[in-house]
């Protein structure tokens, strides 16, 4: 019977180990009591409707929306960039 070898990761590093215990955001929180008196935080999420959501499909056509998209894109890679280049 064949055995199987035991895998072997490479170490996570401080930068993965902190984008792995990062906090996912919650939204807004408000504070509730419960019925024993103790603080409680509860935290408030959007929902959206389909209704809501097929209006935000509508008001752009594809073209315009893949525009917008590819604009925010260039933005952000320009900030990056402006980013390194100051840090450099």
């Amino acid at each position: 019977m064949r055995r199987l070898q035991p895998c072997r990761l490479s170490p996570i590093t401080t930068h993965q180990a902190k984008a792995i215990n990062r906090p996912r955001d919650r939204g807004k929180s408000t504070e509730v009591i419960d019925p024993k008196g103790r603080v409680r935080k509860r935290y408030i999420t959007t929902s959206f409707t389909f209704e809501h959501l097929d209006e935000l499909a509508g008001a752009l056509s594809d073209n315009d929306a893949a525009r917008q998209l590819d604009e925010a894109r260039e933005q952000l890679f320009q900030s990056i960039h402006n980013a390194q280049s100051t840090a450099a």
